[in-house]
């Protein structure tokens, strides 16, 4: 087990965020679970009830790039000590029919809300974070990017394929920064993950059929692989993506 070390994980009321979160308690460390739905509290809830130590705090991180001063006030009270940052958090807009957007219906407030969402806040928090790393002289930075921000994928869409994209480019300059504090800034890479952005019903079927391993990844597979990025374990890995799809892209 490493070291017990703050860690702070964005959008971690459900799905992948919060398995990422329960994973990195089970590893002993102290965690902070953000999100801007209240159900982060019974996650939270969760966790303590298990023996662990877990913080609660209702958020909307957009406001980060608007109007940061309150946020930036309740994280540095929180969280100040932030170790391991993780960002999770993201959105996926979807049609009403369930279907990614052809790029030509991408409006641009569509556009600029997902790159806001899933790679200026990242960008965000990650100076924010990185400033006590800096300090300690020890950082884990962990991006939860996508199978799509590496290759084509049907079930994507342009906004969100850019988004992941640049969250990856991100990650390798970051670590090629930060390294000399002995902060390392990595991405995982998830592929077809059971998760409430993912789609149901016959779409599940059908991509489930162009995997390889023949199934969804589960969010504790995801926890894993982020428990062990920020481990002492890890310490010689930074810049990288690992990818976690079932063969998908190889």
């Amino acid at each position: 087990m490493s070291t017990t070390r703050t860690a702070l994980v964005t959008g971690a009321a459900a799905g992948l965020g919060r398995k990422i979160a329960e994973r990195l308690a089970a590893e002993g460390h102290r965690v902070v679970l953000v999100d801007r739905s209240e159900a982060v509290h019974q996650a939270a809830q969760a966790i303590t009830e298990s023996g662990a130590e877990a913080t609660a705090l209702v958020a909307d991180l957009m406001t980060l790039a608007t109007d940061p001063a309150d946020l930036i006030a309740q994280l540095d009270q929180l969280a100040s000590d932030t170790d391991i940052l993780v960002n999770n958090a993201g959105m996926h807009p979807r049609t009403a029919d369930n279907e990614s957007y052809a790029f030509e219906d991408i409006e641009v407030g569509q556009w600029e809300t997902v790159l806001r969402l899933n790679l200026t806040v990242p960008f965000l928090l990650a100076k924010w974070a990185a400033a006590g790393m800096k300090q300690r002289q020890w950082g884990r930075i962990i991006n939860i990017a996508s199978r799509t921000g590496q290759t084509f994928s049907a079930a994507s869409s342009a906004d969100y394929a850019a988004s992941k994209a640049g969250l990856m480019g991100m990650t390798r300059q970051l670590a090629g920064e930060l390294g000399p504090h002995h902060i390392t800034v990595n991405a995982v890479a998830p592929g077809l993950v059971q998760s409430p952005m993912n789609l149901g019903g016959d779409l599940l079927e059908r991509w489930t059929a162009t995997v390889p391993a023949r199934r969804f990844g589960t969010p504790e597979e995801v926890g894993a692989a982020v428990a062990f990025l920020a481990s002492d374990d890890a310490g010689y890995m930074t810049g990288t993506s690992l990818n976690i799809n079932g063969g998908a892209y190889m």
